[in-house]
């Protein structure tokens, strides 16, 4: 059995040797004997040879892991562009699948086609079911219809996008504005898909339809956008939908504050 005993340098510092054992590891110039420099040094070499510790590698880092020399952002880079077809095709069916992919890859550009596409769906929907003669009035008809549309793809697709991303924000989540553009935009191709059963509705008169289509189109479109905040951002389901319901709740909450006081000043007056 090998006898170990405790002796005191000549600095006074003790120091443990064993008997019969190999010979420790030689500290770094300037680490204190027993300090964590020392400890962590001992731990990271593999033996002495002729009084010269063998190095680690240089290449991986403390902890294993490779160093960060950007081959994960050249891989994403690298990632093969889908078709327009099939990302508005998984936006539909998989939208889990379609954000993901979104948020590392742009395509703005079918964003604004799909919103301005959307938006000229929408109006002209609206103008089918009005009952105002719309084309009598002046400055209005199928030029209000696009400029309105044309209006929403340039001015309030932006805006939402920006109060979403601004409330993704405030709940921890991080990514970059123009994810969020490009999923507001091709949400639009939610009341899209209800077109042709408006029109079909306004063929027949069946104004029964148009109800039902625009609250599946209202549900749906909310569950895309509640889909696109958590796979953008990150952020758990619960935060997604705070994220897209909280600025309608705002605005709504606003609105009838407004109204009142506008109606206490009218009758005040």
């Amino acid at each position: 059995m090998t006898e170990k005993f405790f002796a005191r340098a000549e600095d006074g510092a003790p120091r443990r040797e064993d008997v019969g054992a190999e010979p420790e590891h030689k500290a770094l110039p300037g680490a204190a004997p027993g300090s964590a420099a020392e400890e962590g040094t001992a731990e990271k070499m593999e033996g002495a040879i002729g009084g010269h510790a063998v190095q680690a590698d240089p290449a991986e880092p403390e902890g294993g892991h490779p160093p960060d020399d950007g081959a994960g952002v050249a891989a994403e880079a690298q990632e093969e562009r889908r078709a327009a077809l099939d990302i508005l095709v998984d936006v539909i069916a998989a939208p889990t699948k379609a954000f993901r992919y979104l948020s590392r890859q742009r395509h703005v550009g079918l964003a604004l086609l799909v919103a301005l596409a959307g938006s000229l769906a929408a109006g002209a929907v609206a103008g089918q079911r009005s009952t105002l003669p719309v084309d009598e009035l002046p400055g209005m008809g199928p030029q209000a219809t696009i400029l309105a549309a044309v209006f929403v793809t340039v001015i309030s697709v932006p805006v939402a996008a920006a109060i979403f991303h601004f409330f993704a924000w405030l709940l921890g989540g991080r990514n970059r504005y123009v994810f969020t553009l490009q999923a507001v935009g091709l949400s639009f191709v939610i009341p899209l898909l209800g077109a042709p059963f408006h029109a079909v509705a306004g063929i027949i008169d069946a104004e029964f339809i148009d109800v039902v289509v625009n609250w599946i189109t209202v549900v749906w479109r909310t569950a895309v956008l509640v889909i696109a905040v958590r796979e953008l951002y990150t952020l758990s389901t619960a935060r997604a939908v705070a994220v897209v319901l909280l600025p309608a709740v705002l605005g709504f909450a606003l609105t009838f504050v407004f109204t009142l006081l506008a109606l206490s000043l009218v009758i005040s007056s």
